[in-house]
């Protein structure tokens, strides 16, 4: 069973060691991981959610696609026109999407990471730890069918196998066919590039389809082109193409200023900045409006812990300790440094029992205005 106390991530690799992992593996091969106990997932993600959300009528439909044996279905054949007093909607027809289902064809539920609660804090506790966008897509396909034929995706990718078995065949540099078999519980890594297809056969199958966005090379430069564009030289035109010695000029001061750059800002850096700038577009916090509504509740033994997902970075200034997360910040005096670092551990406390200097009202002011603001979440 998956253990919620231990790092998500760390968990899904399991018996592969997160070390060995990204030395050995991330971005260069696939890695299969076998395990014997078809409910690894089933607290991670139950199926009855999946049930429940494929109950739902209203569901746009353009959060599903429709595929058999490579060839996809129009959305007329399974979606209707749902019109309300002010809009008419495209949405899904459950019982048409699975009347295909049991003519061979695969649902792909889309965006489930916007859709299914368990996999969207999946999904944040994933960026969290990782620092970088994780996204999911669902695959529900019959026995005997198969979705898309053989392709690559340009991201990275883990696969985690639900529910019933699946027959993947994974192609080498050199097209070389491997066929790799998916029981519940297992998990699949698949790097950028590398082609795949997957097909059922005696079996139905569900698995879940995490992408990862994490940076590339090519991005980094264009962290250093944010940071170029604050300082002057990069905004001096350069010379006309006869003007030989104001070009070399020109050259000799690009090529001290570029070198600049690149000494002050090491790849750990762009690496944080381009995340933190990233984690600023999140828009949902898990469990906010519970929080909220137990807030006129809280006293000194409510326990709370950092929102699940919330990417939070704390800097110390001259006269204060500035924590920000999403696009909002707030400072407090230099005193309260260790009692704004133990409420952003992302360990779970009574709210009395904050350390520091402030008295017993003022920490439970403190703790409710961090609940309000969602950098707190209450967990008991």
């Amino acid at each position: 069973m998956f253990e919620t106390d231990e790092s998500t991530f760390r968990k899904l690799l399991a018996p592969v060691a997160f070390d060995e992992f990204f030395s050995v593996c991330w971005a260069s091969r696939y890695v299969h991981i076998a395990r014997d106990n078809p409910d690894f997932y089933k607290q991670l993600v139950p199926l009855e959610d999946v049930d429940t959300f494929l109950q739902n009528e209203r569901t746009p439909a353009m959060m599903f696609e429709v595929v058999a044996n490579g060839v996809t279905h129009g959305m007329e054949t399974w979606s209707r026109w749902a019109e309300s007093r002010h809009r008419h909607d495209q949405v899904g027809v459950p019982e048409q999407l699975l009347a295909l289902y049991r003519k061979g064809a695969t649902l792909i539920l889309n965006y489930t990471d916007r859709t299914i609660p368990s996999i969207q804090a999946l999904c944040h506790s994933l960026s969290q730890e990782l620092g970088f966008a994780v996204w999911a897509n669902m695959y529900i396909t019959p026995p005997g069918g198969s979705g898309f034929g053989r392709h690559s995706d340009d991201h990275e990718v883990f696969v985690l196998q639900l529910h019933g078995q699946k027959a993947w065949t994974v192609y080498a540099a050199d097209g070389t066919p491997v066929l790799v078999e998916m029981n519940a519980g297992d998990a699949l890594y698949l790097p950028s590039g590398v082609e795949h297809s997957a097909s059922c056969n005696v079996s139905a199958s569900v698995h879940l389809t995490l992408a990862c966005g994490p940076a590339y090379g090519f991005e980094l430069i264009q962290e250093l082109s944010r940071l170029a564009e604050k300082m002057p030289l990069f905004h001096k035109a350069a010379p006309l193409a006869g003007n030989g010695p104001a070009r070399a000029k020109f050259a000799a001061e690009f090529q001290d200023a570029l070198a600049e750059l690149l000494t002050k800002n090491n790849p750990s850096d762009l690496l944080r900045a381009r995340w933190e700038r990233e984690s600023t577009l999140q828009r949902t916090i898990p469990g906010r409006l519970s929080s909220l509504l137990a807030l006129s509740e809280l006293n000194a033994d409510t326990r709370v812990q950092l929102s699940s997902g919330l990417h939070v970075r704390v800097e110390e200034e001259p006269k204060t300790i500035k924590v920000s997360w999403m696009k909002i910040s707030r400072s407090f005096p230099l005193f309260l440094k260790k009692t704004v670092e133990t409420a952003v551990t992302g360990n779970a406390f009574r709210a009395g029992d904050l350390p520091g200097l402030l008295p017993p009202d003022g920490k439970l002011d403190l703790v409710r205005q961090f609940v309000a603001d969602g950098l707190l979440q209450i967990v008991g």
